[in-house]
């Protein structure tokens, strides 16, 4: 996998932590789905065509982090499954769900 897919990635799945912790603190849900497609994909400029290889490379990205993730040919898109009990969490976003979670709990 190159540097800027690795970032472009990255930057997805902090997307999603974040989107998701801050889900938390209103409804208390840990597990979401989100959906990565490959226009999205294509429109950051990383790849032009979608081979096996390079769905592998995402599917095991995404795998690494604990993450489910599944792609969909008919949609061209990747399903992403994210559970905060699981996924690896660096220290500010361990810290936010926390936070989240102790706001959902003292208004529920």
């Amino acid at each position: 996998m190159g540097p800027d897919l690795l970032r472009y990635l990255e930057s997805a799945l902090d997307s999603f932590i974040s989107t998701s912790i801050n889900r938390v603190s209103e409804t208390g849900v840990m597990d979401h789905e989100y959906r990565l497609t490959v226009q999205e994909i294509r429109s950051a400029g990383l790849r032009q065509r979608f081979g096996d290889t390079f769905i592998d490379e995402i599917v095991s990205f995404f795998e690494g982090n604990r993450v489910g993730a599944t792609y969909n040919p008919r949609s061209e898109s990747f399903s992403v499954a994210l559970g905060l009990g699981h996924v690896v969490l660096n220290a500010s976003q361990a810290g936010a769900l926390t936070s989240a979670m102790n706001h959902y709990r003292m208004e529920s």
